[in-house]
């Protein structure tokens, strides 16, 4: 699905991109009746790359509304021109290695953002930029709310050690700041080499799943 589906383009056209770099991707659970929430934050603060030619492709597993926990984006937000803080996930305190500020405090005053949502059946996709402000809610419900989350860059994207940012597991890179992404473990996926070329092969995952959605 994050190499060899319909998403790499999609990616692409969104962030009018020459080429698109896979980043990374995420498994999100929510157990029923969870009461912990996701705190308000922003993504790129937790990535180690520079530039905000970046979007979030979140894809629904499970069926999820604001009773299960589903992701909800301040609108407009990505345009701020502000980085902020990682966070906890869990709480609003940031990380102590982050220089930047603090993201606001949305829970403490919704009403003074437009704070919006989505109902999802599973297969639904909501894409948000690496800079909108988001949050989630408690799992109320009795239900799972379980959810892929793949992370793609574009060519105006450089890496950068970013202080604050979640080192990632078993990576083989060795970048530089200002490097381009150009690593085994950040492979183009857009545009494709010749038509009907499977990245996914190249890796030796095989053919698991639908070629496109």
């Amino acid at each position: 699905m994050a190499f060899d589906s319909g998403l790499p383009g999609i990616a692409s056209a969104l962030l009018n991109a020459r080429y698109l770099n896979f980043w990374e991707d995420t498994t999100f659970v929510r157990a029923p009746h969870t009461r912990q929430k996701t705190a308000f934050h922003q993504d790129l603060a937790y990535f180690q790359i520079a530039g905000d030619q970046c979007v979030i492709v979140w894809i629904a597993l499970d069926r999820a509304s604001l009773e299960n926990g589903i992701t909800q984006y301040v609108r407009g937000s990505h345009k701020w021109s502000q980085v902020f803080a990682p966070n906890v996930f869990v709480s609003q305190i940031p990380f102590r290695t982050s220089p930047e500020k603090r993201c606001p405090d949305i829970e403490a005053a919704p009403e003074d953002y437009d704070v919006i949502s989505f109902a999802v059946e599973p297969g639904d996709v909501i894409i948000h930029h690496v800079m909108t402000v988001h949050g989630a809610g408690g799992n109320r419900s009795d239900t799972w709310r379980r959810a892929m989350s793949f992370r793609y860059c574009g060519d105006r994207v450089r890496y950068l050690d970013r202080a604050g940012a979640i080192p990632q597991v078993g990576v083989a890179r060795d970048l530089r700041d200002g490097d381009r992404l150009f690593s085994e473990d950040y492979p183009i996926v857009w545009p494709k080499p010749w038509p009907g070329f499977r990245l996914a092969d190249a890796y030796g995952a095989g053919n698991t799943g639908p070629d496109r959605i």
